[in-house]
């Protein structure tokens, strides 16, 4: 916003106190159309009366009965008679103290209880009133002065007599029929009334309008019986006293209370009106428009209005903008910003100009803003409204399009050119016209501004024998080939070279720089238009493109190496001019007559220097020769593998690497490959089906001579006579001490004399014994996993073997030195602590009431290992006290169905049994060894699913017909283990001391009603 004379600055909202009050007219609102009205008002308005907030209000009420005003004060929930009553009773049931007169002005009348009526409306205060009462005055300081008690005293007539006491000391007034509220100060005590007794009285009443939750009066059965609902302004509906709480209607009836009732909440005032409370008009404000206050501002339910001819108008948008146009601001303009939408940038912040004089904000004009024109003013400029304007004559005028562009013609710009679209114009006397040649070049060619050169346009003029004569381009950039600028060079803006000579502006030839190509210029080099040029045997030549980067090949870099670094390419200066190398030459360098014969190597292969040129030297030429001392050799040339076989090398293959080379060395060799039978003859690797070709000659009659064949099968020399052998003993003898713990490999299987078990043979290893080694004595007790299986080195009825056994012999035992040490059961972990397996839980669960319990997934469910703790109606501890131990707490079906933590619920029958199954299946030789109940005082709890005693509860009928339950801090509470499944069945472990169903005594009708909780997973 933007301020063009001084104006009261605008707007501040307000009102964040709290009224409560009543008043008489509840008349409807009535508010002047604006067409503007649905525009967001100014954020900030600077109001001259607003709602007030106060706490404490001061009003007055009409009393028919006595016909006069009456005052009030009202502050909390209350609205007090300011002063005490003083109206006479009937015959007998009211004085004055003293019987003096006098007292009954200042201090009010004393009444019997019972006697007085309080104004429509009002009534005597009870206990709590005169209690709340004494509250607010302590809270609210601005009572002090305002509100009060007199102390009045009490008078008391016996037997004819009266006695008054107590006057300026205390107050004492009525609360109800039999209660008196001692009041000195602010402080309040009560006792009961006398009979005989006379009191002060004072009258209150209820305004039934508060403005938060917060404000309400304590909700006792007091309050229930006393007090009506209250309007709750913050949230806009009725609040009930229902036992303790306050509790919300969903009304917002007022019947009970009367009509003009308010409150003001948050610049918000609500009335009770047609017995309903709702949002106040302005009409029901207390304070009116009149001439006191014509030409004013008021906020009222964060509406904004001005009084005028005795009557409040609302603010148009206008005004909520710019403030309330009232008489000390006539002659003030103001803004208000707007943006508007723009075809290249979007959007621009404009501004409207308003003018405040006696017909409100207007729509300011031109004078408004810069003032009239006259002749003081002549060519003054301003711009209103994104139009510039001129001061010519006795007007504003608007700016010619023509203007707009190069400006205003004014006399000190006479002369002056510029240009618009092309077109040039000059400033002549007061307006702009159409500049002509003359007006560029400055007029005609005089003697005077012979040579003179001038712009017009693109071109330029020479003043030359009076006449204005066009310069050529060339002329218009270098200036004139005259005799001062003879054999002068010159280069134009393009970076081409000219040369002036007789003939005028030519392009420069090469001696026109560098001149005559002779002995003394000889390797000479100049530029010329892009190009370099070199002197060279009495011509200027042009370079090549490689010469430009390399230089050129002359006498003087005979045998000179350079090389081009972008494409990485090198060259050599020779004779003939620069020549390409090939990789060898680069590597090596150039092959000379002095590097005749020699030979160099690169990446594994062999050049040689020959004739000028590297030549390749082949494999066989470089390997050398081969013969039986370099049979089976095996050599790399050229990123080649070469092996020597029989006379020559060659090219190694995957079958010579894998299986060994088939040379002069290894002829009658045999292999076998994948089954198949190999052997080595003078043409290499051959199939052969007989195995026994391999083992050679036979030549032997009495003695026998051992040979195994590729596959490793025994085969006997005897009586010139190959024989596969069948017996392993006929090999390596029996199995005794001499050949104990000895392991050998006979036709192709392995076997082992075993210490433990010798004179029952050897004994076939298996594949455990192959891969691990065999289960000696000195392995006993060490334990390997082989496909997923666990396996134990033990003495057998047949020797020592490697054993398949359950998880828990794997284990071990837990012993001092494997302290700490962790161990896989199956289900979980186990660690070795104080010579004892303990089960390890990663995860656990807390509840809502802080208990927290290990947890363990079981065949894809996860459990709960321990006892449900959180605390419900219908359960209780198992160990009997208020403090549950690990052992839980035992819950009626009911309350079990919900107990567990959400997420989480009772196992059914199948889960049950799913579970006990698989636990009982993961090591059945532990089950055996623990007793057969892994879950029921097992001798070792390796898993930790070991149950503790829960006991249970149960019900029966006495003698058929008494129903009896059986507690008395749980049935069997160490004798047995009991939990819900889902179907309100049982599971149990122990001993259970009662039969369901029929029967006598507490057999009938007897039926399970508290056990413990296990809670599982939901899916």
């Amino acid at each position: 916003m933007r301020v063009f004379q001084k104006a009261k600055s605008l707007f501040a909202f307000a009102c964040m106190g709290i009224l409560i009050c009543a008043c008489g007219d509840s008349g409807s609102s009535s508010t002047t159309d604006d067409p503007e009205k649905s525009e967001d008002p100014a954020k900030e308005i600077e109001v001259d009366n607003k709602v007030s907030g106060s706490t404490v209000i001061r009003d007055r009420i009409y009393n028919s009965s006595i016909g006069s005003y009456m005052n009030t004060v009202q502050f909390g929930i209350y609205i007090w008679l300011e002063d005490n009553s003083t109206e006479s009773g009937y015959s007998g049931s009211s004085m004055c103290y003293d019987d003096d007169p006098e007292n009954c002005y200042t201090y009010g009348r004393l009444y019997s209880p019972g006697a007085f009526k309080c104004p429509s409306g009002f009534s005597v205060p009870s206990q709590d009133d005169w209690s709340g009462t004494m509250r607010y005055l302590a809270k609210y300081s601005e009572l002090d002065t305002i509100f009060g008690f007199s102390k009045g005293g009490y008078c008391f007539e016996a037997f004819g007599e009266l006695a008054c006491s107590d006057k300026d000391k205390a107050g004492y007034y009525l609360a109800g029929d039999s209660l008196v509220a001692v009041v000195k100060g602010r402080s309040v005590s009560f006792k009961s009334t006398s009979e005989g007794g006379f009191y002060q009285v004072r009258c209150v009443k209820y305004s039934y309008i508060v403005p938060t939750v917060d404000d309400l009066p304590a909700c006792d059965s007091i309050s229930q019986r006393t007090l009506n609902r209250f309007y709750v302004m913050s949230k806009k509906s009725d609040y009930r006293c229902i036992g303790t709480r306050w509790v919300d209607d969903f009304t917002n009836t007022c019947s009970h209370v009367e009509d003009g009732m308010y409150g003001v909440y948050h610049d918000s005032m609500y009335i009770c009106k047609y017995n309903e409370w709702a949002l106040a008009d302005i009409s029901d404000s207390k304070d009116k428009c009149t001439g006191a206050n014509d030409h004013t501002t008021y906020l009222f339910n964060g509406v904004y209005y001005a009084c005028e001819d005795s009557s409040w108008r609302e603010l148009t948008s206008t005004e909520k903008k710019l403030g309330y146009c009232k008489p000390e601001l006539y002659g003030t303009i103001d803004s208000t910003l707007y943006m508007k939408e723009d075809a290249y940038f979007g959007y621009d912040s404009l501004y409207n100009y308003f003018t405040c004089d006696s017909a409100g904000w207007r729509e300011s004009v031109l004078s408004d803003v810069a003032g009239e024109c006259d002749s003081s003013r002549m060519y003054d400029e301003f711009r209103f409204k994104e139009k510039s304007y001129v001061c010519r004559g006795d007007d504003w005028e608007t700016f010619s399009s023509l203007e707009r562009d190069i400006g205003i013609c004014s006399p000190k710009k006479q002369g002056v050119i510029d240009s618009s679209d092309g077109y040039g114009y000059v400033c002549d006397s007061a307006s702009w016209r159409y500049a002509t040649k003359d007006d560029y070049l400055g007029g005609d060619c005089t003697p005077k501004r012979n040579g003179e050169i001038r712009a017009y346009g693109s071109d330029k003029y020479i003043c030359r024998d009076s006449v204005w004569n066009k310069l050529s381009a060339l002329e218009a950039e270098l200036g004139l080939c005259d005799a001062k600028k003879r054999g002068v060079l010159d280069t134009t803006k393009s970076k081409s070279i000219y040369y002036c000579d007789t003939t005028g502006w030519r392009s420069a030839n090469v001696a026109d720089i560098g001149g005559e190509c002779n002995a003394s210029n000889k390797y000479k080099m100049v530029k010329l238009n892009g190009y370099t040029y070199y002197c060279y045997e009495g011509s200027w030549e042009s370079t090549s493109s490689l010469e430009d980067k390399i230089g050129v090949c002359w006498d003087k870099n005979k045998g000179k190496i350079d090389s081009v670094t972008v494409k990485g390419k090198h060259y050599y200066c020779d004779a003939n001019g620069w020549r390409e190398l090939d990789t060898y030459e680069v590597k090596f360098g150039i092959c000379t007559a002095a590097l005749e014969g020699t030979t160099k190597s690169i990446d594994g292969a062999a050049y040689t220097c020959k004739n000028g040129k590297w030549t390749y030297v082949k494999a066989a030429e470089y390997l050398g020769e081969c013969d039986s001392l370099a049979w089976g050799k095996v050599k790399t040339y050229d990123e080649t593998e070469y092996v020597c076989k029989f006379t020559s090398w060659v090219t190694l293959t995957d079958f010579d690497k894998k299986n060994g080379v088939c040379s002069g060395k290894a002829l009658g060799t045999t292999v076998v490959v994948d089954g198949v039978n190999y052997i080595c003859t003078s043409s290499g690797w051959s199939k052969t089906t007989n195995p026994i070709e391999s083992l050679g000659d036979c030549a032997y009659k009495d003695s026998t001579v051992y040979k195994t064949d590729a596959n490793g099968i025994y085969y006997a020399c005897h009586n010139y006579t190959w024989t596969k052998v069948s017996s392993i003993e006929t090999v390596f003898g029996n199995c005794n001490y001499k050949n104990q713990g000895k392991e050998v490999l006979f036709n192709g299987v392995g076997y082992v004399c075993d210490s433990v078990a010798l004179g029952k043979g050897w004994q076939k290893m298996t594949a455990i014994d192959s891969l691990r080694g065999y289960c000696s004595n000195k392995k006993l007790g060490d334990t390997i996993t082989y496909k997923s299986n666990r396996y134990l080195c033990k003495t057998t009825s047949v020797g020592n073997r490697w054993t398949m056994v359950g998880y828990r012999e794997y284990m071990g035992e837990c012993t001092v030195a494997r302290e700490g040490h962790k161990m896989f059961n199956g289900l979980n972990y186990d660690i070795c602590s104080d010579e004892k397996w303990v089960a390890v839980f990663t995860e656990s669960l807390t509840d809502k009431d802080g208990n927290k319990y290990r947890i363990q997934k079981i065949n894809g469910v996860t459990w709960m290992v321990d006892n449900l703790s959180v605390a419900t109606d219908s359960s209780n501890c198992v160990n009997g006290t208020t403090t549950c131990d690990n052992r839980g707490r035992l819950y009626g079906f009911s309350a079990a169905k919900t107990a567990c933590p959400t997420g989480w619920t009772l196992p059914d029958t199948a889960a049950w049994g799913s579970m006990i199954r698989y636990v009982n299946a993961l090591d059945t030789a532990y089950k055996r060894k623990v007793g057969g109940n892994i879950f029921w005082q097992p001798s070792e709890d390796i898993y930790g699913l070991a149950l503790s005693y829960t006991g249970y509860e149960y019900f029966f009928l006495q003698n058929g017909q008494d129903p009896i339950t059986k507690q008395g801090g749980n049935t069997d509470k160490d004798s047995a283990a009991v939990y819900w499944s889902s179907d309100g069945s049982y599971q149990d472990w122990g001993k259970i001391s009662f039969i369901t169903g029929g029967g006598t005594g507490q057999g009938q009708d007897a039926r399970m009603t508290k056990t413990a909780v296990r809670c599982i997973k939901e899916d």
